[in-house]
């Protein structure tokens, strides 16, 4: 892969856990024992690129899982931590929240899980801010659907 060609990577997919409310690997033999995050984290030295780690995807997505996680503080803390430390343990430079999508998982709109997922995307969304690393880059998944995004907006996201 020429580096030197992109910004920034993503490197997908790692889950989330419902054990301990963190980032896990998705194929911890690929990506830890292979030493694929080991691989392309080394392309930073070599051009200088961005490396994210994205976490979710579409189907992961379709678990309530992410629910569960956003309407609970102490779930979303342990989040916060356990992100923090797998970032700095792989050397990621930052997150790509690939949860697909708050309020309508998997395009899915008008579920119970609407209303605390707006409000508990926000409030991880702050918390990483102020908890990774100083720098740490915070992305997100957004849908081109104008219907989920209109149903996803939150006005105290500014």
């Amino acid at each position: 892969m020429d580096s030197s060609l992109c910004t920034h990577i993503v490197y997908a997919f790692a889950l989330l856990s419902e054990t301990s409310w963190g980032i896990k690997p998705a194929d911890s033999w690929v990506d830890v024992d292979k030493k694929f995050y080991e691989q392309v984290v080394a392309l930073k030295k070599k051009s200088g690129v961005k490396v994210l780690i994205g976490l979710g995807g579409w189907n992961d997505s379709g678990y309530s899982k992410y629910s569960e996680l956003l309407k609970d503080p102490h779930k979303i803390a342990k989040f916060v931590q356990k992100t923090k430390d797998f970032i700095e343990e792989y050397k990621f430079d930052g997150i790509d929240l690939d949860y697909e999508y708050p309020s309508c998982p998997q395009g899915n709109c008008g579920t119970e899980h609407a209303v605390n997922d707006k409000t508990g995307f926000l409030t991880l969304v702050k918390k990483l801010k102020n908890e990774l690393p100083s720098g740490s880059l915070i992305t997100a998944a957004v849908s081109p659907n104008k219907f989920i995004v209109d149903d996803g907006k939150n006005e105290s996201f500014k």
